[in-house]
């Protein structure tokens, strides 16, 4: 079973069908922006002080992401929660993005939200096809590399504002 549900989104990113559109989805977070410390060029006898502790008022952020795998396209948006009515909306906005193809959008079985019988029913309604990975498979969804460089370049460009 996991091996053929391998094999056939593999198929599916080598060989788009026509007039389809593979995405990847993912949730990203919670992010939340707080100071983190990094080594710099500074005078030793009075660095910046880091204040030891951080208060939060706005909350945390996630970002629900969409890689459309043959357009090489990264988009998403930020919510302030991950419910299912939040991510309906954010698949009526993939929807709105691509209004005449056909659309197969690859995520993971996050338990009790994408194999809700509710989401499976909204995205029915906006004609979306879900592909799941299998459990050990997450490495087939190609919008975790894309993850990867965004957390990468978030790191790096922290340090360069410090």
């Amino acid at each position: 079973m996991i091996r053929l549900r391998v094999k056939a989104i593999r198929r599916l990113h080598e060989h788009r069908p026509p007039r389809t559109r593979m995405i990847c989805f993912d949730e990203w977070g919670s992010l939340e922006l707080k100071p983190h410390g990094g080594t710099a060029w500074a005078a030793q006898r009075r660095p910046r002080r880091m204040r030891a502790t951080y208060r939060g008022l706005h909350g945390a952020r996630h970002f629900l992401g969409f890689y459309d795998v043959h357009g090489h396209v990264l988009g998403g948006v930020f919510r302030p929660r991950k419910r299912i009515s939040d991510l309906l909306a954010a698949f009526g906005r993939l929807r709105r993005c691509y209004p005449t193809r056909r659309l197969v959008v690859v995520l993971d079985k996050l338990h009790d939200i994408h194999d809700h019988p509710r989401f499976l029913r909204g995205l029915r309604r906006r004609r979306i096809t879900p592909v799941f990975t299998a459990t050990n498979a997450s490495w087939m969804n190609l919008i975790e590399a894309q993850y990867g460089a965004l957390k990468r370049f978030a790191g790096m460009s922290r340090s360069l504002l410090n």
